[in-house]
This record gives C-alpha cells, structure tokens and sequence, in this order.
C-alpha cells in the first residue's frame, strides 16, 4: 500500500511527520518534489496526491493533468487535478455568487478598487500571506498597491481582499477565532482552530481561546456542525486533499482559503494546557490516519509506463523546474 504525496521542493516537510505512523500501518508514505515526478521514466502504481498549486506555474498545471489521466487509466488514484484548480480569486468569488460567503476581493489588474472596507492587500500566488496591515480606506488601498508595486510585485498578482472576521472573548481579553477542516479523500476531518490577539490568526497562541472555547472545539470534534457547509466547499472548488481556512462574521460562516499543502502534525511538540484541546487534537490525529488508511485500498502494485507524456512535444516536461 502507497501513497506518493508530491510537493514543491523547498515544502516536502508537510507531511514528514505521518511518515512513520503510517508505515506501522502498512501503508508507505513517500515525499516527492514534482521533480521526482517529472523525471521518472516509470510510476509506481500508488495514490498520488498532488499539492501546492498555487506555487506552480500554470504550464505545469497543464503537464499534470496528462499524469493524472495517465495514472489513473493505469490502476493508480490521483487526489487532486490541477487542470481544475480554481485560483484564489476565482474561489472567493465563486463562494460569493454561491451565496456562501458575504465579502468579495477586488484585482487591480482590472482596475477594480473595493466597493467597502476594511481590506488588505495579498498575491494571488506564492502562499506567501498578508501583504498589507487592514486598509481602512481608497487612500490606504492606492498606497499599499503603490508600494507593493515598487517593491517588484505584479499588477497582475494582487488582489485586495475585503476583511469578514470578528473577535470573540478570549482567556484574556478579544481573540480572533480561525477554524479548519481537512479534505482527504472522502473524509472531511475537522481540526482543532487557531486563537490569536491579531486579526490575521494564523499559528495561534497557546492558552489564547477560553475553556468554554476548547470545549466546544472538542464536543465538534464529534459533531462537526460546518462539516456540510465545509463539504460542499470542497465540491465547488474541485479538491479532494487539502484544508479549508473559515471564521464567522456577523453570525455566518466565511471559508478564507483552500491550501492544498497543509501543515500537518502527527504529534504535539508539547502538550496543551488545556485537557479539552487536548482531547480535540488527538480525537483529529486519529480521524486523520483513518483516512489516510483509506486511500489505497484497491490499488494493486504495479508499474506505470510514463514514456507517452515524456515524447510529446508540446508539452516541456524534461525543462519544467520548481522551486
């Protein structure tokens, strides 16, 4: 049993750490760079999961989605087709039009401004996070597009985000509230959220939410009452691993991202100082390796001739790089 998760290079540490509790399993966990992938001459029948899109060029976009076709008629499973990966703009604004979220983004490249605010500004590529503290106004917005744009940025790589979060009442004082679901495979997994003092709640701080906080994290662990919604947000974007970002606003869910290379942990660092987060991260950890079990039943062992993409000559698979 196999499963090959492919990466950019310099972000293989991802996964690591399920490396070891899967292979006690039975189940072979391998990192590949899309290096790997690209310079193979034969595939290893196995579950492929394809990750990181947003820090590849669309030309290897186009390259994958022939591996994809070619594994799975050749017995393998691929998670996650690039040739229907919705970049981050178009997905906020699918979600938007789909009544699921309330705000929207604005791309400069198109000379669209925010119709309200506060916003910030960020790449549409990269992974690379906020570009901008929260813009209150249109003089704030020109001013951090001029910068970014004088910084070496592309008019055609930003977008300004509208901001939909609000804090709630921390262990000491307001925190913002970020909460997350996996994708893998079938299996829709929540994970435990992050609090934060900051509006941009990203790694969390420890001991920031309330213990009323933790323990309802840990009673969702097994209720997941935005499981659906979550599911459905999956479905819309295409994505069969990954992770989903969300908050509330104003009452109301509002999913913030699909990453497509989470970080994910198969142990703590240091435990928790709170017994109810405790209890919620080991409930995920467990709920995680189920469905990461689940992924390579029915596939059989076997090769994978990789020779008919590697010839065609419209496609530069032998020249294509990644950082």
């Amino acid at each position: 049993m196999k499963i090959i998760y492919v990466t950019v290079r310099h972000h293989r540490y991802t996964m690591r750490s399920y490396i070891e509790p899967l292979a006690e399993q039975g189940v072979d966990l391998t990192i590949w760079s899309y290096d790997n992938l690209l310079d193979a001459v034969r595939l290893p029948k196995a579950v492929y999961i394809l990750s990181d899109f947003d820090r590849l060029h669309p030309w290897l976009w186009e390259v994958l989605g022939r591996y994809v076709d070619l594994i799975r008629a050749g017995g393998g499973k691929v998670l996650n087709d690039p040739r229907l990966f919705r970049p981050r703009h178009a997905l906020i604004r699918t979600l938007k039009a789909e009544g699921i979220n309330d705000y929207t983004c604005a791309l400069p490249a198109l000379g669209e401004w925010p119709e309200r605010y506060p916003v910030f500004l960020r790449t549409l590529t990269a992974h690379r996070g906020v570009g901008s503290d929260l813009l209150e106004d249109r003089a704030a917005a020109e001013a951090a597009l001029d910068t970014a744009l004088k910084a070496g940025h592309a008019i055609a790589d930003l977008l300004f985000i509208e901001f939909a979060a609000e804090p709630i009442e921390g262990a000491r004082g307001p925190v913002y509230h970020k909460l997350s679901n996996y994708k893998i495979g079938e299996a829709v997994v929540p994970t435990n959220g992050v609090f934060q003092d900051v509006w941009e709640a990203k790694y969390g701080t420890v001991g920031a939410g309330s213990d009323e906080s933790y323990a309802r994290e840990r009673a969702e662990m097994a209720d997941d009452p935005n499981g659906p919604l979550v599911a459905r947000v999956f479905e819309i974007a295409r994505v069969d691993f990954g992770r989903v970002d969300y908050g509330f606003y104003k009452g109301r869910p509002q999913i913030y991202e699909i990453n497509t290379n989470p970080m994910m942990h198969a142990v703590s660092r240091k435990a928790h100082p709170n017994a109810d987060r405790e209890e919620a991260i080991r409930i995920m950890r467990e709920n995680v390796m189920t469905a990461f079990l689940a992924l390579p039943v029915g596939v059989e062992a076997g090769v994978i001739d990789v020779g008919e993409i590697a010839g065609k000559p419209d496609l530069p698979v032998r020249t294509l790089r990644q950082p």
